[in-house]
This record gives C-alpha cells, structure tokens and sequence, in this order.
C-alpha cells in the first residue's frame, strides 16, 4: 500500500454515492486542522472516490491544494460498489464502550471538542457515567413551571412521604422560615441564590439595584441565623465571575456582617462543552482579551464555630461526640474525586429548557455528604426546580426547603412525584390547613428531631 499527495483536483466525487455526510464535513474538517491528514483517500483506478468523500470536502473547505491518497485498483467494479458501501455501513454495527469513552475524555484536556462529539453529547456522556458510577438518582425530563399543574398557591405547604417539607413564600419574611422549621434547627444550607443578572426566576424579580438586592440576601441570611446550629455550615453556589461587580466579594461582606466565619472556597470548573467563547477569539488583539467563565464559586461559611482554631482541622461536630461510626464515613469514590476545592463536574443539562439556572445534582450531594450525617436536617432557601431536595432525600436527610415561585413548588411535586412514583405528599392550603391536613403543621412532623 503506498501513499501519494496528488492535487486535490484529480480527485473525483462518485456522482451516486448513497451516503449523506453533509453533517459530518465540518467535524473532519477540524480534525485536519487539529491533527493533520491521517487517514488518505482511497481511489479507484479512474481516480473515482471509494471512500473518503468527506475528507474531501473537508480539505477543500481548508484551502488544501493536495491530498494523501491510496489506489484500490486491484478491485474489480462491483467490489468497488460493495466496497464503498461496507465502509459506510460498518460504521453503523460500531458501539461505545462508555466507561472507556470518558475516561477517555477524562484524559484529553484542552482537546476534547476535537473528538467530533458535540457539546451535549459530551456533557450527557460525563454526566450520565459519573451519575451512574456513584449510584446518583437524576432525572432527565423538563417541567414547565408556567404550567403549575398542582396549582400551589403562595403560603402552601408541601409535605413529602411525611418528612420533607418545602414552603411556597418569600425568604425575607422571618414568620415563613418560623412556620416551616416549626421548631426544628438547620444542620446545613445548601443553596444558590439569585445572581441578579436578569435572568427569569419565575415571580422573582432579578434585576434590583443592587443595594436593595444586597440588603434582601442580607436579611435572608439573618434570618436563617436564627435556626441553624451553631458550628454548621452554609454553602452558597455564587455564580456571577465577571464585571463589573464582583458578587462573592460582596457576599463575604453580608455573611460578615451576619456572623457567618468564612471557611473554604470551591470552584465548581465546567466541561470545556458548557463554555461558550469570547470575544478574544475573534479579536485576538491585546485589551481585547476576555477569558471564559469555566467555574462557578461553592463559598462556605461556618455559623458561629465554637473553636475557630480548629477550623482548618475540619472539625464539624462537637467534641465529645465519642467514636464516630465507620457507617458514616464519607464514600470513597467521593473523596478520591473531590479532594481537592476544584470540583469537575457536569451541568444541568436536562432542565435548561425551562429552569433559567439549573445546578447539577451533584453540587448538594457533595456539600451535603461532606458535612452532615444521616437524618440532619438540611435547608435551601432558594429551592427552585427542587435539585436539592432530590438530594437531600437520596442521602437519608430531612429537607427544610422555601420557594417564592409557585410554579416551581408545582414542579417540585412533579420532579418527586417522577423520583419517586409511589411517594405520599401532601399541600397544606394556607387558607384552610386544619381541614386538608389532619395533623397541624405546629404540632411537628412525626420521626424529626426536636433541637
């Protein structure tokens, strides 16, 4: 077999080629220019093309004026025929071994979007095995809170499989975290407020001035102060990592200011297929370089500790505890994966259709696993699609949760009612509580902790 470079011009395309690789043209083409031309055209003893229709095109598009080629003229006609059809067909009786494939991707870095999987292909690929490997409940279907098909109305409460509870309210208001703690305390807030940029979170408006944004988050926190143990934590994902305002510097200032000791950054870095470019790409030019946003900031906050000097021991329980139970250590998969404050992970890609900002079902796990034990009580404030419930929940946890959206509280229902088919849950109207729920929400939800 011996290759040649003849110029691109005496290669010609077989006018009745069954395969349509329109699609396929722009990946090649990438690959050429990422890689070089590795694999040659294969031509007939007229030069006719018997495989490599796209690796033309794809030259062409690059401006090559040659191309490496081999001749199959030791073929006679019809084996040329079945030849360039088996060559296409082939392809079709080929699957992915998955856990191959990513690790695989794992390991290509900076390279992966040469692979010619597309971005969502990717993202699904990493999300669905590292879900998977780790035993992790995520679901993969859209819910339209405009619909609001359980017709929560604001005041509402959701009560699920007689453990977890979620209000439809506002976080500012003090009374609606008294009446859904009723009592209880806050072992951690696991949450992601509002990044103020406009985006679409249901009835709430996200594009205050920023002092009155500010001062909402601020009594939202104080708020919460009031019904969390001292020595536990809140981890706030803060996604705002560009101009002009630096967001997590200024919720450093509202955690100070309400007692709250800073412990740990973590930067959630996202799949180089959830990042978009930027100008510099197309303005190459010094002062025009703007890099991507690839991370999200987890900031971590310890409310009160009782012995700060021993913070960066990670000492998260009292002392005197006694033995602690090999049960409740943290996984191992968990550890040898998110060691580090960097954690690697996919994005929601499932619920974009509809959730403005969704967070990967992951995030909670982590924050939750790494500092809480089974049946503490976990809190978010800004529930949303319900992520954080579905993950509390998997870990053995109560849920404490409050969401301003009605729309939203009807699509956490949906979301549970899909986790969990035959879970029980119950809506407590605001307006007439003692006649649709026998049991009133003051006297407590049987199997929780008084603190």
């Amino acid at each position: 077999m011996q290759i040649e470079y003849i110029p691109i011009s005496e290669c010609i395309s077989y006018e009745n080629n069954p395969r349509r690789n329109d699609k396929a043209i722009e990946i090649v083409e990438k690959s050429i220019k990422s890689f070089g031309f590795k694999n040659p055209i294969i031509l007939d003893k007229n030069n006719v093309i018997v495989a490599g229709h796209t690796r033309l095109e794809a030259a062409k598009k690059l401006g090559l004026t040659e191309v490496p080629v081999i001749w199959a003229d030791d073929l006679n006609e019809e084996q040329v025929k079945a030849f360039r059809i088996m060559d296409n067909k082939s392809q079709e009786y080929s699957i992915w071994d998955e856990e191959k494939i990513v690790e695989e991707f794992h390991n290509i870095g900076d390279e992966l979007m040469n692979t010619g999987f597309s971005e969502k292909e990717i993202d699904y690929l990493l999300n669905n095995f590292d879900l998977n490997k780790e035993k992790i409940y995520s679901d993969i279907e859209d819910f339209n809170p405009q619909d609001n098909n359980q017709n929560i109305r604001e005041g509402d409460l959701i009560i699920l499989e007689n453990k977890h509870k979620i209000i439809c309210g506002d976080s500012r208001d003090e009374n609606t975290i008294k009446q859904l703690m009723n009592g209880q305390k806050i072992d951690l807030v696991v949450t992601s407020p509002p990044y103020n940029l406009e985006i679409s979170y249901g009835k709430y408006k996200d594009n205050k001035d920023i002092r009155e944004y500010l001062e909402d988050m601020s009594k939202i926190m104080g708020n919460i102060r009031d019904f969390i143990n001292k020595g536990r934590f809140i981890c706030l994902n803060i996604g705002r990592e560009w101009g002009p305002l630096n967001l997590s510097a200024k919720w450093d200032s509202i955690m100070d200011t309400q007692r709250y000791t800073f412990f740990r950054n973590i930067y959630w870095k996202k799949p180089a297929g959830s990042t978009r470019g930027t100008i510099t790409s197309r303005n190459p030019f010094p002062r025009f370089y703007i890099p991507k946003v690839e991370t999200e900031v987890i900031s971590i906050y310890q409310f009160e500790p009782e012995q700060p000097e021993f913070m960066d021991l990670m000492v998260t329980y009292k002392f005197g505890e006694g033995e602690r139970d090999k049960d409740e250590q943290i996984p191992k998969i968990l550890l040898q994966k998110y060691a580090g404050n960097v954690w690697e992970m996919m994005t929601e890609t499932k619920l974009s259709g509809t959730h403005s900002a969704p967070f990967p079902i992951q995030l909670p796990l982590n924050c939750i696993q790494f500092f809480t034990k089974e049946n503490e009580n976990v809190m978010d404030c800004f529930v949303g699609s319900g992520t954080s419930l579905i993950a509390t929940d998997q870990l053995k946890r109560r849920f404490f949760g409050i969401e301003l959206d009605p729309g939203y509280c009807s699509v956490i229902i949906e979301r549970y009612k899909k986790y969990k088919e035959n879970a029980i849950i119950e809506v407590v109207r605001s307006e007439k509580q003692e006649i649709t729920h026998p049991e009133s929400p003051e006297q407590g939800i049987e199997g929780e902790n008084e603190n």
